[in-house]
């Protein structure tokens, strides 16, 4: 009998790949999914697979799941469902959590991984935007403040995000170390999986020599505040960039006012040779840029930008992080060639390219972590996790 499965999503750019992935399995498990809520009437990110995708109302999702006799739920983010109907899901309904990254560092309220996220001089541009918020949005928190309304709607919604965690049974972060920072949370007691989120095409393409072809730059992966652009420029701002382009996604996750901010500190210095990319773009135009590009640099202190950072990686890119951020030290257990933007950063260091033997490794520790026999083998975990504990709880979960 084929196991029944809800995945709870967003409209997000991963989900037609989640959906061809997960279809590979047809022959063990049926995959339904929905968007819990308001219903969209015009996807932004999902393209190819927009009939797959189911709308359930808030009020109508208990009474579905029950007459759908479900074995599972997979929650692709923790923000895709109101914590209080993660606290009415049936327990003989297994509840797996995929964090994403704004839903273990950013939400609620109260993080549940607390990190430092910004650098001194993005510090000073966040206190800069809140003091200029307008005079309405402060006249309504001054009125929150003095009725204590904000104070008390902020602590209750902290409370209900904590204590609807304890509903989860089993929890994958992007990467292995988010699992372990998530067991110090009070009621936090899902055991681990391994959710990958990947391609078809990322999971079957082999190592090879394939390199850049340009010498251009990349910095950051969206316009969120936690990219600390202002903090890479204090790094960046005396090189010599010749005829290279920096690239820079901006199409979304920011404030419009951090990102004229950004724009414009980045254009008083390198002119022509900074580019913004203000709109989207879709895989195959946005792999096309990063191929031009032979420096990456992501100063994200959170898991954040995974995908942009291994695609640079794929094309050969040197990259630098910093190296007080979760995914430096990701990369760096791994073995992965990559370089910090504090200690490692010059200009010799941004003229000179990774040699061929550096991007071959990489692109091998990249295809372990990631390929077919690792996406299903970590799939069919999950499967049996769903199946029963028992049979389980003993086994390893680490990648060979």
């Amino acid at each position: 009998m084929k196991l029944r499965i809800l995945n709870i999503i967003n409209d997000e750019k991963f989900i037609d790949n989640v959906i061809e992935c997960q279809d590979l399995f047809f022959m063990t498990s049926i995959h339904d999914y929905v968007i819990v809520g308001q219903e969209i009437k015009e996807f932004k990110y999902i393209k190819r697979l927009t009939s797959r995708i189911q709308f359930v109302k808030d009020r109508d999702f208990l009474s579905f799941i029950r007459e759908m006799e479900y074995d599972a739920i997979f929650l692709h983010s923790y923000v895709v469902l109101k914590p209080e109907l993660v606290l009415k899901i049936p327990k003989n309904i297994k509840v797996f959590w995929f964090a994403w990254g704004c839903d273990i560092y950013s939400l609620p309220l109260e993080p549940f991984i607390k990190i430092k996220l910004y650098g001194s001089e993005t510090e000073k541009i966040v206190k800069k935007l809140s003091e200029n918020a307008s005079n309405i949005t402060k006249l309504k928190s001054l009125i929150k403040r003095i009725t204590g309304y904000k104070k008390i709607y902020d602590k209750l919604k902290s409370q209900i995000y904590y204590r609807s965690i304890s509903r989860v049974d089993y929890f994958s972060g992007i990467i292995d170390i988010e699992y372990q920072l998530m067991t110090t949370i009070p009621n936090f007691r899902a055991k681990e999986v391994k959710y990958t989120y990947t391609s078809i095409v990322g999971m079957n393409t082999l190592p090879n020599g394939v390199r850049y072809n340009g010498n251009n730059v990349l910095i950051g992966n969206s316009a969120a505040i936690s990219n600390n652009h202002l903090d890479i420029l204090t790094y960046i701002k005396d090189v010599k960039l010749n005829d290279s382009i920096i690239y820079m996604p901006l199409s979304y996750a920011g404030p419009r006012e951090y990102v004229d901010i950004v724009k414009k500190s980045y254009m008083d210095i390198f002119n022509d040779n900074f580019i913004p990319l203000d709109t989207f773009m879709d895989y195959q135009e946005y792999s096309k840029m990063i191929s031009s590009c032979s420096v990456a640099i992501f100063f994200h202190e959170r898991q954040q930008g995974l995908g942009n950072i291994c695609l640079a990686l794929r094309n050969g890119c040197k990259v630098f992080l910093s190296e007080t951020s979760i995914l430096y030290k990701y990369f760096k257990s791994h073995g992965i060639n990559i370089f910090s933007l504090q200690s490692d950063f010059s200009q010799d260091e941004w003229n000179k390219p990774l040699t061929d033997e550096q991007i071959f490794e990489n692109k091998q520790i990249l295809y372990k972590l990631s390929c077919a026999d690792t996406y299903i083998k970590n799939m069919n975990y999950i499967f049996d996790c769903v199946i029963n504990n028992d049979h389980v709880k003993n086994m390893s979960i680490k990648n060979e």
